[in-house]
């Protein structure tokens, strides 16, 4: 792993470990690295079909994945932990911004109703192990509050 992570770095390392994590449990893989230009860029965008409030609906769920990768642990160096307000306001306005460009149809009306989700996932390395993932789902919400 040590190899991977000189080629690629850590942090990508960490997003396609989160990429394969997702495509395992079901998730559709839309986007990975979505930029919009100097806003920012928004880790993976995946999407699935989820059991809806009532009951028999099924509704298509598009979530906003950050990753954050780390070597080791202690409770000062969680990786979810580096999610702060400010990076969760971006990935907010990125999350608007793709629905503006993915969701809506010539007439400028949305495609399809979605439900939007914020997870962060946790990619932690130990000293030769693999990676232990942990996927934090509604990790915030659209108005930044965890």
């Amino acid at each position: 792993m040590k190899d991977q992570h000189e080629r690629i770095g850590l942090g990508r390392c960490g997003e396609l470990i989160a990429r394969e994590y997702l495509e395992r449990e079901g998730w559709d893989i839309l986007e990975q690295n979505w930029r919009v230009g100097a806003q920012g860029e928004v880790d993976l965008v995946v999407s699935r079909m989820e059991d809806g409030y009532v009951p028999g609906e099924r509704r298509k769920v598009v979530v906003f994945v950050e990753v954050k990768t780390r070597r080791g642990y202690s409770a000062r160096n969680r990786p979810e932990a580096s999610v702060t307000y400010k990076k969760r306001k971006q990935l907010i306005r990125l999350a608007h911004c793709w629905q503006q460009q993915f969701n809506r149809g010539p007439d400028g009306f949305l495609r399809e109703a979605l439900s939007i989700r914020f997870d962060v996932i946790s990619v932690l390395y130990w000293k030769d192990q693999d990676a232990d993932v942990t996927h934090y789902q509604g990790a915030f919400d659209g108005s930044g509050v965890c």
